[in-house]
């Protein structure tokens, strides 16, 4: 890189760095870089936006000036020009899909996650557009200029919307299209099963007319899609409905009323659009019976367990759902916890008469399978409560399998049949004096337990909530997914390009999914003192 300074004065110098041709200019001739540049490598245009003509900064000696003064001029500027703009974008998005495997950077589950907690701090949501700030502003604007809350219900509007709609898709709103769709759909699907379609009345309810008797229902397309699985008739006059409830849902409507209490159960119209299968009035208390294969991700989406329990949640209920497995494999542990659920029947124990003392992995794990519905998991601490040399009940920990420090409480469970008043609380205090942590966290599920659980009385605090987790139905039993993880598929011989669903789903095998559990956290005071 050669100094035209030095060369208008007949000498030749040369740098192979520009920073040492800088430090050149400035100490031999008193030049900065963009004075130098305007003397002697200025092009007609240099220093004047491309766009705008508003001046635009320096850069370097070698890169000279900015072509545009600010992003805003470059994105017009190369907007307007179909060639540049082609070629800015194709480099663009090779560049993205290169670096990142995405079209943008918006694509970007890092950048989405960034997005979302920046907004949650800033504002408590995951998008501005939630926010009561941005809602009111729009709300106040389009007040201000159209009289209305939104400028789509503007008269004009509608009838622009409607003509435009008419002349490109036949129909004045897009919806009827997808409306008149769905009538084809259904419509095709009755004819199969000799019926013809007589309404669509929402994306759920179809009203359909029999050809051999003439008869004319409302039902779900749940139940097309149930009678169908049977081979049953969609009629339901030539093929009567048996009654909507099943033995063992009976079953456990018979024991809640063998311990005094009045049952109501709820086709629909309760739960929202749901039913519910045994509601007990005087507790606020629903009890559900989900039979694991009407229950599964084959015939409900992986939210409606949930769904439910938050319905019941803002209705002022408390929602237990008992899955066919545990009725039939744990029926003593389902029964002892509906006792203490409902405080009754059960022999009342009161911790301050108990010894508290270390139990054996042996013993905690014999202890466990039998009074925990959800059975035993590997512990490193374990205290029981004992009475006369009996074990009432147990609390189990180990260190926090998902945070850098701290314990977590595994497991607690009392005898089945026996109600242990303070045992929670007792065994906690025990571990906490002993181990002294800084933290303990702890997951509820929650299927079984609400909100207002023994947790908060022994000093926990509501973190969260997890989403809902999910297991396979194998010979009508739930397994864990660990069995089904897709290396162990893939090494079984499975198509290694497909993923665990698709294999499993396609083995006939599904996932049923829980309401996930509620996160509690314990935080040792005396440790934030000394902080």
């Amino acid at each position: 890189m050669k100094c035209l300074a030095c060369e208008k004065m007949g000498k030749t110098v040369e740098f192979e760095k520009a920073c040492s041709l800088g430090t050149h200019l400035w100490k031999t001739h008193d030049l900065k870089p963009q004075q130098y540049y305007d003397q002697y490598l200025a092009k007609p245009g240099d220093g004047k936006c491309a766009e705008c003509g508003a001046p635009t900064s320096f850069r370097t000696i070698g890169q000279g000036y900015k072509e545009f003064c600010s992003k805003k001029c470059a994105a017009r500027h190369i907007a307007a020009d179909p060639e540049r703009n082609a070629h800015k974008c194709a480099e663009y998005v090779n560049t993205m899909q290169r670096e990142y495997g995405v079209n943008n950077c918006a694509q970007i589950d890092a950048a989405k996650e960034t997005r979302k907690n920046t907004m949650k701090e800033r504002y408590g949501v995951e998008y501005y557009s939630q926010t009561e700030e941005h809602v009111k502003k729009i709300y106040d604007t389009n007040m201000k200029r159209y009289g209305v809350h939104t400028y789509i219900a503007l008269p004009e509007f509608q009838a622009k919307l409607r003509a435009a709609n008419m002349a490109s898709i036949g129909v004045p709103y897009r919806f009827c299209l997808r409306t008149e769709e769905a009538k084809k759909t259904y419509a095709e699907y009755l004819d199969k099963h000799g019926c013809d379609l007589v309404d669509f009345i929402d994306k759920k309810h179809i009203t359909y007319r029999c050809r051999k008797c003439g008869h004319e229902t409302t039902e779900q397309d749940l139940f097309l899609k149930v009678r169908e699985a049977h081979g049953l008739d969609f009629c339901t006059k030539c093929c009567p409905k048996s009654s909507p409830v099943s033995g063992e849902e009976n079953e456990v409507r018979d024991f809640i009323e063998s311990l005094g209490f009045e049952t109501q159960h709820y086709d629909r119209g309760f739960l929202d659009q749901y039913g519910a299968d045994v509601v007990i009035e005087s507790k606020k208390i629903i009890i559900e019976f989900d039979g694991l294969t009407w229950h599964s991700e084959k015939y409900v989406p992986p939210e409606y367990h949930l769904k439910k329990t938050e319905i019941a949640e803002r209705m002022g209920y408390r929602l237990v759902h008992i899955f066919s497995d545990e009725w039939e494999e744990k029926r003593p542990i389902v029964e002892s916890r509906l006792r203490n659920l409902l405080s009754v029947g059960s022999i009342p124990i009161n911790a301050r008469e108990c010894t508290v003392d270390k139990v054996s992995h042996e013993d905690a794990k014999a202890f466990i399978e039998v009074n925990h519905v959800q059975g035993d998991v590997p512990s490193a601490v374990r205290y029981g409560l004992y009475k006369d040399g009996v074990l009432y009940a147990i609390m189990t920990f180990c260190m926090a399998r998902y945070e850098k420090t701290g314990w977590e409480m595994l497991r607690y469970c009392g005898k089945s049949g026996y109600n242990i008043r303070g045992g929670a609380g007792r065994l906690l205090k025990r571990f906490i004096e002993e181990y002294n942590p800084n933290q303990i966290v702890t997951y509820a599920d929650r299927r079984w337990s609400g909100k207002e659980a023994f947790y908060d009385k022994t000093g926990f605090i509501l973190d969260g909530t997890t989403e809902p987790g999910y297991s396979y139905i194998v010979s009508n039993k739930r397994v864990s997914r660990i069995q089904y993880q897709k290396h162990i598929l893939v090494e079984q011989g499975y198509d290694a390009s497909m993923s665990e669903h698709e294999i499993m789903y396609n083995r006939g095998i599904y996932r049923i999914y829980d309401c996930g559990n509620l996160r509690y956290i314990w935080t040792n005071p005396d440790i934030n003192k000394e902080k």
